[in-house]
């Protein structure tokens, strides 16, 4: 997760950069949005990765009962066609 991260923050980096290298105005408070906007989904999801040590914190319960309604529509046979 980690690996795909990184190489996900590396090639916008790199395609930014590319994107500006042939440009003679300077573009920072795009490159500027784009990097912090790139920042906060990498501490996103790796928040969202850790659920024990994270900041962001789901209800249990909320995912037990999401489960257990999955459940119940998969053990009901499908209605009759007809």
């Amino acid at each position: 997760m980690l690996a795909l991260l990184c190489l996900f923050a590396i090639c916008g980096a790199a395609l930014l950069g590319y994107n500006r290298a042939g440009s003679t105005r300077a573009h920072r408070p795009a490159a500027l949005l784009f990097l912090m906007l790139l920042a906060v989904a990498f501490i996103t999801v790796l928040d969202l990765d850790r659920p024990r040590s994270g900041t962001i914190l789901v209800p249990k319960q909320a995912m037990e009962r999401q489960v257990a309604e999955l459940v119940g529509a998969i053990s009901q046979p499908p209605p009759p066609e007809g």
